[in-house]
């Protein structure tokens, strides 16, 4: 696998942890089956039957035309806010400005279909005065969608990192955004979870996982985590049709910066490693958990840490992974004096190499 492809299968088992290789393939096997952007309108009785079942689906639930909706992007995203025009609504999205440049595209298309063409807006997060942009457009009782995977706002998506909720996912701790869920909190507003997958035969399915409104006293950080865990919880029912899945690296905790700072005594560790290196019969070995991630990414996988490779191979990886380790006068016979005073001791005083 090249380092992209293990980034990729890192990002699946933060959802899947048993996740393998072959999980991987075969999920992104049926992802060139699908055309995620949109693009499934190709004929005009497949545009007349996506009508007829919105609309029967907005009559069913007409509680959307009001309060915030939540999405992910999954299958035909861009087409969510045209429920809410089917209900004569006037929505706003959401987005920064990155996310919005992706979806408006989309959003055109959907426009452009019939009985499409109402009032729709963008709020993006880096307005100034965002926040109460939002709160003017909802207290006239207009529909906001939220796309729960942009996970942005002020500050980016390092600002999410380090100040967001923490969210346990089966394999990964992340952070998320609470600003749309102390807004909901705070204007007692409902809250819709909506998503939209492709079915084979390109007509789309929709479903509510939610319609919630919550008192003021509510923890907001309680409802964050209500919200995006449905949000995760439906991206991995279909992960072939999730198109964010890079959200969980970029949001995961173990990249904060407090996680990045370890007091680990350095001078003390490569002192250690000194006197390791003076008994030629004393045998190391690499921690199980690490691997090569293509060229640059020295992946410590048991506590989720990620350095540079700085030029290690695969090769002297795999010797240090030999049962019973390998002996220093082997890795001197192996590598030289200079590979070991800087690839071997930087490997034992990052905590990656030990004594078997």
């Amino acid at each position: 696998m090249n380092g992209n492809e293990n980034w990729r299968l890192w990002n699946l088992q933060a959802l899947i942890p048993d996740a393998t290789e072959a999980t991987l393939k075969n999920i992104e096997a049926k992802r060139e089956n699908l055309a995620l952007d949109g693009n499934h309108f190709v004929s005009s009785e497949g545009i007349i039957k996506i009508i007829r079942e919105a609309k029967q689906f907005v009559a069913n639930h007409p509680s959307l035309a009001t309060g915030i909706t939540v999405t992910m992007h999954i299958g035909p995203y861009a087409f969510v806010p045209g429920l809410h025009m089917l209900l004569g609504a006037k929505p706003a999205i959401l987005a920064n400005r990155q996310a919005k440049n992706e979806i408006e595209s989309g959003v055109k298309t959907l426009r452009s279909l019939p009985g499409l063409d109402g009032d729709m807006r963008w709020i993006t997060t880096d307005e100034k005065h965002f926040t109460l942009k939002i709160a003017r457009h909802l207290k006239r009782n207009n529909p906001l969608i939220v796309y729960l995977d942009g996970n942005s706002g002020n500050g980016g998506i390092t600002e999410t990192r380090e100040t967001g909720v923490s969210l346990e996912l089966p394999g990964r701790t992340i952070r998320v955004r609470d600003g749309i869920a102390r807004l909901a909190v705070r204007m007692e507003l409902p809250v819709h979870g909506v998503v939209a997958r492709w079915r084979e035969d390109n007509s789309i399915e929709w479903s509510v996982g939610f319609n919630q409104k919550w008192s003021r006293d509510t923890d907001p950080e309680t409802v964050a985590r209500t919200i995006y865990g449905w949000g995760f919880n439906e991206a991995i029912k279909t992960p072939e049709q999730w198109t964010l899945p890079a959200i969980i690296n970029h949001s995961s905790e173990c990249f904060r910066s407090e996680k990045l700072i370890e007091d680990i005594g350095l001078e003390q560790k490569y002192q250690l490693f000194q006197q390791l290196l003076k008994n030629s019969k004393t045998k190391v070995l690499l921690k199980p958990g690490v691997k090569l991630w293509g060229s640059g990414v020295l992946a410590d996988l048991s506590r989720q840490k990620f350095y540079s490779a700085e030029g290690l191979s695969d090769a002297a990886l795999n010797l240090l992974k030999v049962p019973g380790g390998v002996s220093v006068s082997s890795l001197y016979d192996l590598f030289g004096s200079k590979w070991i005073s800087f690839h071997g001791a930087r490997l034992y005083m990052l905590g990656l190499l030990e004594c078997a």
